[in-house]
């Protein structure tokens, strides 16, 4: 991440509670949309602070990878019911269902439909959703900031007489190690290409490349992560300490704004999500619309408003 980005100058214990803030806002009701809306924003922020698309792009393609995933397991799950009409069988899947090729509605062991489809996609962006709130955080601050905003965090536990610094060096430790490891992948690459090993992206079928870069990653990765945590063990982050090379960020209108932001923007999908569930009336799985639904205290009278919030009902339903 670029030093000049916005997020390097948030405070850290900041940082670490909207990444736990959003941990649990992933599983509560947000919506289809409004999932759709906290990933468009995650990833945008993942953009500007990158400066470039190409992190924005992973987090995406481990999305689609989630959403194929589940899109084959739900399809073990969402099944036609042979005991429904075809009507009511639309109403609960969706207008689009494939039923391992027999005819619609017969007795069939996977499904592809709309409601599998949907919900496959609701949980593929909640698990991008934490990918890209955990690589903000990791990202924008460094092991010391983290270690130092963890201890703060657990400040309460020292009235308990319970050592705070271990707990704060080893979980600062687990947030940097992705980074880590990605780090010493690049540079392993790099050593052993001088040697011949050349690695492409078909290097994952040969088990023999496997071996020679999983192997050294991995004592790699276990030494310079314990290097470190001796590291601030020794040196210490402790702010009385007259030897320490880092100084705390103090708050300012930046921290404000990105934290009022961050929650109103959470509070209003939720309540706005919530509002309408309360007036939708679905006894058996089936969606009936001639009964009042309301988006915003208003009724819904145009069929495509209408087939907008199916999609809605379909997917967290």
């Amino acid at each position: 991440m670029q030093k000049t980005s916005f997020l390097n100058k948030i405070d850290p214990l900041l940082k670490l509670w909207f990444w736990l803030i959003s941990l649990v806002v992933a599983f509560l009701p947000l919506g289809l949309y409004g999932l759709v809306i906290i990933n468009l924003v995650f990833l945008t922020l993942v953009v500007i602070s990158e400066k470039r698309v190409k992190s924005a792009l992973i987090i995406l393609s481990w999305m689609l990878f989630f959403l194929w995933f589940n899109v084959i397991v739900n399809g073990f799950i969402f099944l036609p019911n042979t005991a429904l009409s075809v009507d009511q069988n639309h109403n609960f899947l969706g207008s689009f269902i494939y039923s391992g090729g027999n005819n619609f509605g017969g007795v069939s062991w996977w499904s592809f439909n709309l409601r599998s489809f949907l919900r496959s996609f609701v949980i593929a962006l909640r698990i991008s959703m934490l990918f890209s709130a955990s690589f903000l955080l990791t990202t924008s601050s460094s092991i010391y900031e983290l270690a130092w905003a963890v201890e703060r965090f657990f400040k309460f536990l020292k009235l308990f007489h319970i050592k705070v610094q271990p707990i704060s060096i080893l979980l600062a430790v687990i947030f940097k190690l992705l980074p880590t490891v990605k780090s010493e992948i690049i540079r392993i690459k790099q050593a052993q290409a001088t040697r011949g090993f050349i690695y492409n992206k078909c290097s994952f079928l040969n088990p023999f490349k496997i071996k020679t870069l999983f192997i050294p990653v991995l004592l790699s990765t276990v030494k310079k992560t314990e290097t470190t945590a001796f590291a601030l063990q020794a040196k210490g982050y402790d702010l009385n300490n007259t030897n320490r090379t880092h100084y705390p960020l103090k708050y300012n209108l930046l921290n404000g704004v990105f934290l009022l932001v961050g929650l109103l923007l959470f509070s209003i999908l939720l309540i706005a999500n919530n509002w309408n569930l309360v007036y939708w009336e679905n006894p058996n799985y089936s969606f009936n619309f001639d009964k009042q639904n309301f988006i915003f205290l208003r009724e819904i009278n145009s069929n495509n408003l209408l087939y907008f919030w199916q999609i809605e009902l379909i997917a967290i339903g």
